[in-house]
């Protein structure tokens, strides 16, 4: 359930609920609606406005883009004006999303969320694909040095390399011959 469901469940029992149900359910929904900026227009779904969300990467791109359509429950035609432009030595993109108040601050905070799982876990595979092809020193490392990675991820790990395909630089060449 995302917020603006959530919020609409919280506001329909305010207004319908019993006694010190309905009181408590409009201090919950007068809390959330003022934490997250959200109107009564807002939640009813009705009034969309333009806002822009900033990434960095195709992949961003592609992370922001499948967020907002999930939110706003849609396979496109949301989107307008990509913007490019450098800041430092990167590259920046801004991407224009058509939604409510609710949804663009539910992209947000999914967008942070999963920006760094994408991360963690590409870091993850990073070294998942050095395990399977091998591609490490054989000379032991020393007994004082302890792993940067928890033992979860290390078997996390593990169990990506069973997934990678594992090709070799002489099979290749052999085939070409």
């Amino acid at each position: 359930m995302n917020k603006t469901e959530l919020l609409k469940k919280i506001q329909t029992l305010a207004n319908r609920g019993y006694n010190g149900e309905r009181d408590t359910a409009a201090r919950k929904l007068d809390e959330l609606m003022n934490k997250y900026n959200i109107s009564a227009d807002d939640l009813s779904g009705e009034k969309t406005i333009r806002e822009i969300h900033e990434y960095h990467g195709h992949e961003e791109e592609q992370l922001l883009v499948q967020i907002a359509c999930k939110v706003v429950n849609v396979r496109g035609g949301i989107f307008y004006n990509v913007q490019n432009f450098y800041t430092s030595r990167t590259l920046s993109t801004k991407l224009g999303i058509e939604a409510t108040k609710a949804q663009h601050i539910e992209i947000e905070i999914l967008f942070d969320f999963y920006k760094k799982q994408w991360k963690k876990e590409k870091d993850l595979f990073f070294h998942a694909f050095i395990a399977k092809n091998e591609l490490h020193s054989t000379v032991p490392p020393d007994e004082n040095t302890e792993s940067d990675l928890t033992p979860e991820e290390q078997l996390k790990i593990m169990a990506m390399a069973q997934g990678i395909d594992k090709e070799r630089p002489l099979r290749r060449l052999e085939a070409a011959k």
